[in-house]
């Protein structure tokens, strides 16, 4: 992979290095490889404070490379994010590196790492592991360490293991006032292989609600925020920077609704001296019981959101404790249709409590039913359970009815093979209902290509010049005669019959095949059609040949005539005819009309 960033050639001194081992998350096609900020925020502080630091944020780390780098640019303490799955990769790592380098520290931090401080410095084998959020503790841990004093081993929010035993030096550290925080200086990011130019921002810390199988609590069960007039001023500052699209990272960033109000009139003002669009995580249930709220979003630039489904079935979230319902997400889907949001994207999981194959056949149907219900709206992605430690399920799996198969999850990343088993169903019987889910999103995406409105489609397309890809983009660009379409539609001068008032003025336009014909049976062209394939007759076939580029509709009416030897309605209708079964075409994006 070509990194986006890298500066490492160029730098010749660091005291502090933070490294990101990361996974590829993403879609059915597309991984999405995001900058972690967490590591960005900790640097920035540093660097303000003095000590030389630099960012870097990897899928596939060099180890050699890296450990050149540390050894040439004088590298003292390096630190690590760490999450439940690449943990075992910084353990690898810090092996590697204390085999070649001495007088080297190196530090971990992140949620799950506080929630497991003893296991996560076992297997990562780092020194020193920060509690809760590092930017209040890493500057005076960093400088003790480069001056050579000891003051670290007393820090607060800090863990050691010493004469094999763990040793807290107290709670986890959470910052109160968010606005303390400096904005992130992106420019300390030496090397990244992050391949989308959106600009990600935190306006908030914590999640106030204690879903049973999430862990993202464990960094704070209140949601703390910064204030408005602070976040307004560094979008602001990204946007200056040629940032068009920002995305707001907060687990949940609706929790407020209030505060949401005010952020969206104080965003307000920017759109109209900048093009940007944002994207931010929300909630079902609240969107429901404020349903003014998302259309002030979307008219502030909100262009695709995020909730979490996770099942079609009632009594399951009650085990998630999620706190909302299946009607309230069918509901914030129909509003994601009355006020024009592009994108609702929302997550299922599979072989959770209580799962049966009744419960997931009835997950599928309402999956399918949101994709149906607003077509070219919806983005679905479903994957596994993953009994994360110190979240309600991983510490008692049994008061769910679920056996724990891989305690440690060796035999997966990014949840995306199970680990768990349920009463009613064995791992194999999971599997196999995943594939069931994720084949039933795709042919019901699939069906629904001509339900788009054209308008909607092209916005799908036209986002990606804001780094924005969505399922619907992402799907569509994968079968040619729609990517065709709209390379053709959005870089040259081409026209629409639809667009047309009266086709009577189209006479002239070109018509142009988007693809190479795709089927010939028995002297008839068969079409695709999304999930399905289309024979033309005879005449539907002559005419589809004749929209090769080369005649306009006057001359095609002519040629084909000539072609049925003469036996064709008067010329009137014949080419009414001509322009219905074009529009036929036209509407299933296999025919685009040019004007020379």
């Amino acid at each position: 992979m070509r990194p986006m960033v890298n500066r490492l050639e160029e730098t010749a001194e660091v005291n502090c290095l933070l490294l990101n081992f990361s996974y590829m998350r993403g879609g059915r096609r597309t991984p999405a490889f995001l900058p972690q900020m967490g590591l960005i925020s900790m640097a920035t502080v540093l660097d303000e404070a003095g000590i030389s630091t630099g960012v870097i944020d990897t899928l596939y780390p060099k180890s050699s490379q890296l450990i050149d780098f540390i050894e040439k640019t004088g590298v003292k303490v390096v630190g690590f994010y760490c999450n439940f799955d690449n943990r075992f990769r910084i353990g690898h790592f810090i092996r590697l590196c204390r085999s070649r380098l001495n007088d080297v520290v190196y530090l971990v931090g992140g949620p799950q790492a506080t929630a497991c401080p003893e296991e996560t410095l076992r297997a990562t084998g780092c020194d020193f592991l920060f509690m809760g959020e590092g930017e209040p503790q890493i500057v005076p841990l960093v400088r003790s360490i480069l001056e050579g004093r000891k003051d670290h081993y007393k820090s607060p929010g800090v863990c050691y293991l010493k004469d094999d035993r763990l040793i807290k030096t107290g709670d986890p550290v959470l910052i109160n006032d968010l606005d303390t925080i400096p904005f992130l200086n992106h420019r300390l990011v030496l090397y990244s292989e992050a391949q989308s130019t959106c600009q990600n921002i935190i306006t908030g810390r914590g999640c106030p609600y204690n879903c049973t199988f999430c862990f993202e609590s464990l960094s704070g069960k209140s949601y703390r925020v910064r204030s408005i007039p602070h976040v307004i001023s560094e979008i602001e500052g990204l946007l200056k920077q040629g940032s068009n699209y920002l995305g707001i990272v907060d687990d949940t960033f609706v929790a407020f609704p209030k505060r949401v109000y005010d952020f969206c009139d104080a965003l307000k003002p920017l759109r109209k001296e900048y093009d940007f669009f944002w994207f931010c995580e929300g909630r079902a249930d609240i969107f429901s019981r404020h349903p003014d709220l998302l259309p002030h979003m979307v008219q502030a630039g909100l262009a695709r959101a995020q909730i979490g489904a996770e099942t079609g079935n009632n009594h399951i979230l009650e085990l998630y404790k999620k706190q909302i319902t299946v009607d309230q997400v069918r509901n914030t889907v129909r509003q994601a249709v009355e006020h024009d949001l592009l994108s609702l994207f929302m997550n299922f999981i599979v072989g959770g409590p209580a799962e049966t194959p009744e419960t997931i056949q009835k997950s599928i149907d309402f999956a399918c039913e949101l994709i149906t219900l607003a077509p070219g709206r919806v983005d679905i992605s479903c994957n596994f359970l993953i009994p994360y430690p110190q979240t309600e399920i991983g510490r008692h799996p049994e008061k769910f009815g679920l056996r724990i198969l891989d305690p440690e999850v060796f035999s997966c990343f990014n949840e995306e093979y199970p680990v768990v088993e349920t009463e009613a169903m064995d791992r194999e019987a999971i599997f196999q209902a995943y594939r069931r889910f994720d084949l039933a999103l795709y042919q019901t995406m699939l069906r629904q290509l001509t339900s788009i409105p054209f308008p909607l489609l092209r916005r799908h397309f036209e986002a990606t010049r804001y780094s924005l890809l969505t399922s619907w983009c992402e799907l569509f660009q994968d079968i040619p005669y729609v990517s065709n379409y709209f390379t053709l539609y959005l870089s040259q001068p081409m026209t629409r019959l639809a667009d047309l008032a009266n086709c009577r003025e189209a006479l002239d336009l070109i018509p142009l095949r988007t693809q190479q014909v795709y089927s010939l049976e028995k002297g008839c062209i068969k079409l695709p059609l999304g999930d399905r394939t289309s024979l033309l007759n005879r005449w539907g076939t002559v005419l589809y040949e004749l929209a090769a580029g080369k005649l306009n509709i006057r001359e095609i009416a002519r040629e084909a005539g000539k072609r049925f030897g003469g036996c064709t309605p008067p010329e009137d209708v014949f080419i009414d005819h001509i322009f219905d079964f074009y529009r036929s075409l036209e509407q299933a994006y296999h025919i685009i009309f040019s004007p020379i």
